[in-house]
């Protein structure tokens, strides 16, 4: 446990910083009210936290995209990812602007806020303090997190297994924060640092919707994360991804992230809210996404649409264009990688695959089966139940083999909810320019929704765009009856008391959060100490050591079904035929097919 509090309290004060730091260098910002001289009253705190909280968010998928690029080159061990941290950092001070925002943040921090801090980390730290379980992180999610940290991105990876083709900026991030020594124990590391963030956001939006200022935004973001987070707990098979290395988690919270960023922009007051800067965040978290998960390419397509077109067909869209391309570079290091761990850019597809010795998509590659298996296996979902009948259309045969299953009946469920919700949004909203914000959103649900139902039809999948419409629709409710004042207006007297109530509710309510996040601590670490540092190790898995030509593997005794986990590299199942690209160099230098 003081391991992850002590990580996520350094990567939350080193990801801030760098975040505020590009931001800055950018001429980012959310909001006109964003500048420090415009922040009024007692609510400067709750502004400064959803500040530092989008810039955190910037600044973790920065370093996550610098670490994938610079794992082309060396190995990201943590001292490598302490560098790259260090000099971000330092880069990021020299802006002035970027120093009196921290100082500002510091000096707004009290007690109470310590303190409420303490309990979540302490509650979050609890909960992920227990063995990841996950069977995709045994197949191939820790091998590729120890590839990456012991000899960065390896030429023809794909060729001992094919899921190590699959490419995430989550895995470049994560291989520094896992050191060999514990990475059996520290696998939820970069899991539970956004959990916390989302937690800490979630907070900051109640608090100011209790204290009726929040914003629509707020309204919005403390909706989806309460659905998300809640059924992220409570589904056993959620949960069980929560505690694990897996980017679906990262790519599930961007969803919300960017959407919410979307909407600050579009319900910001101030007459040129959609100017490129502006609406630059919001086209960077869904670039980031993209790095983390490919699945996130919904998001990113509706998200640059809205970039360019959003303000209408001005001399501006010239300029947009350019900016989006730009920022498309940015998706560089995710192909580069993928190209030399299976030569192809949008591994599993065959796309755009290059003709490499370790390519999978010419036609004279002897994986191409291989490749083919795993693309059904993640995006070719009418191949999952087998060959339909004859005279039988496939995807209606398919369809009512997987509405038979509950969960993806609850999948239906929502979809009609959001429907409903739909209809809501366009009648309630008052104006043209606040029908097509909630446009926007929508196209961003249809867009998940259509794109998953199409390749993969996943609750996991599914569930961040499943909530965007009823939780904006429930955030326009909300917003229109229980905000009764602006954001920046100056608070009344009766306000004032009734905010020293809330603060009073508040502190009583943080004591009992951190008791129960002790007691729920005490109960856990009863039997066994050393969980106060570390959570418990994963358990030892038998191997067999075996060649093939001068490639040296291990494998689990069982296969594919037990996973390699933490098994002494290069651990594979059935590799195919396969040697050593440079037998003088070892395993570092990638592999070849033969």
């Amino acid at each position: 446990m003081l391991y992850f509090i002590s990580v996520w309290t350094l990567l939350l004060i080193g990801c801030c910083s760098c975040g505020l730091g590009l931001r800055n260098r950018l001429e980012i910002s959310l909001q006109q009210q964003d500048s420090l001289v415009s922040r009024l009253g007692d609510f400067r705190v709750e502004r400064l936290c959803q500040h530092a909280i989008i810039s955190t968010w910037l600044g973790m998928l920065a370093i996550a995209i610098i670490l994938l690029a610079t794992g082309l080159f060396m190995p990201l061990s943590p001292s490598i990812g302490g560098i790259i941290l260090s000099v971000f950092l330092l880069i990021s001070l020299q802006s002035r602007s970027t120093r009196l925002e921290i100082l500002a943040l510091y000096q707004s921090i009290s007690r109470i806020h310590l303190a409420i801090y303490l309990s979540v980390t302490i509650a979050i730290a609890a909960l992920f303090s227990q063995p990841v379980q996950w069977y995709d992180s045994g197949l191939y999610h820790y091998s590729s997190i120890r590839w990456l940290a012991n000899f960065g991105t390896v030429p023809g990876l794909y060729l001992l297994f094919p899921n190590f083709g699959f490419t995430s900026a989550w895995f470049a991030f994560s291989a520094p924060l896992n050191p060999n020594w514990a990475i059996d124990r520290t696998g939820a590391t970069a899991n539970g640092f956004v959990f916390l963030l989302a937690a800490l956001q979630l907070l900051t939006s109640i608090w100011r919707s209790i204290r009726k200022q929040g914003q629509l935004s707020d309204w919005f973001v403390g909706f989806y994360y309460s659905y998300v987070l809640l059924m992220t707990i409570g589904i056993p098979l959620m949960q069980t991804i929560l505690i694990s290395p897996s980017p679906d988690l990262p790519a599930l919270l961007l969803v919300g992230i960017t959407t919410w960023a979307i909407l600050v922009v579009e319900t910001d007051s101030h007459a040129d809210r959609f100017t490129p800067n502006r609406q630059l965040v919001p086209l960077l978290l869904a670039v980031g996404a993209v790095s983390i998960k490919l699945t996130a390419l919904p998001l990113l397509l509706v998200t640059g649409l809205w970039f360019m077109f959003r303000a209408g067909f001005d001399r501006q869209v010239i300029q947009r264009i350019g900016i989006a391309a730009v920022v498309s570079l940015l998706l560089l290091p995710l192909l580069t990688s993928s190209i030399v761990t299976s030569g192809c850019p949008l591994y599993p597809s065959s796309t755009f695959c290059l003709d490499l010795p370790w390519a999978v998509g010419n036609s004279k590659s002897l994986v191409q089966p291989l490749a083919t298996k795993v693309a059904n296996a993640t995006h070719h979902w009418i191949s999952w139940y087998g060959t339909p009948p004859v005279g039988v259309n496939p995807w209606l045969w398919a369809f009512q083999l997987w509405f038979q299953k509950a969960g993806n009946k609850f999948i239906i469920a929502m979809m009609a909810i959001s429907a409903g919700c739909g209809i809501y949004l366009l009648k309630t909203r008052a104006s043209s320019v606040d029908r097509l914000s909630s446009i926007w959103l929508m196209t961003i649900a249809i867009a998940g929704n259509g794109f998953f139902l199409l390749t993969s039809p996943l609750t996991r999948f599914m569930m961040p765009y499943l909530f965007l419409v009823p939780a904006l629709a429930m955030a326009v409710y909300c917003h229109a009856h229980f905000s009764a004042t602006a954001a920046l207006q100056q608070p009344s007297w009766s306000t004032k008391i009734v905010n020293k109530l809330l603060i009073n509710q508040l502190k009583t309510a943080t004591i009992l959060l951190g008791s129960i996040a002790t007691i729920a601590t005490a109960t856990q670490v009863r039997s066994n100490y050393s969980l106060l540092i570390l959570p418990p190790s994963l358990d030892r898995i038998a191997t067999v050591k075996r060649q093939m030509n001068d490639v040296i593997y291990f494998s689990p005794v069982g296969g594919e079904n037990k996973g390699c986990w933490t098994i002494e590299l290069p651990c594979a199942y059935n590799p195919v035929q396969i040697k050593l690209r440079n037998p003088r160099e070892g395993i570092k230098t990638g592999f070849l097919r033969k």
